[in-house]
């Protein structure tokens, strides 16, 4: 609901500015999705362990490349199989690939053709 407010005080004393700061539900979600939009770059790759779809969940082990993060801070992806579902975190769980996992992908992709 937008009328809830949610309290956000930070450990240290880099961010007072934010300390004991009142947020609703929009401010908080707008918040989330920032972060989460700087940890997954678009390019970012990504490997899924499991997602929350009870009708045409994409397979355990799919791995795939994050497109862009929306609004709502869902992942919007292009998967190596093809499919478009979105991952959501806190709902979906899923792990970024290592540098040294994206590298492999790359020499594997270049050695194959």
């Amino acid at each position: 609901t937008h009328g809830r407010k949610w309290r956000i005080s930070f450990p240290n004393r880099a961010h007072s500015g934010w300390e004991g700061c009142e947020m609703n539900e929009l401010e908080r979600q707008r918040l989330r999705a920032t972060g989460t939009k700087l940890r997954y770059p678009p390019g970012t790759r990504v490997e899924l362990i499991h997602m929350e779809d009870a009708y045409a969940p994409v397979p355990p082990g799919a791995r795939g490349t994050v497109e862009m993060v929306d609004d709502a801070g869902q992942l919007v992806m292009a998967w190596d199989n093809g499919r478009g579902l979105s991952l959501v975190p806190g709902v979906d769980s899923f792990r970024k690939l290592s540098p040294e996992e994206v590298a492999a992908e790359r020499l594997s992709m270049t050695m194959g053709m």
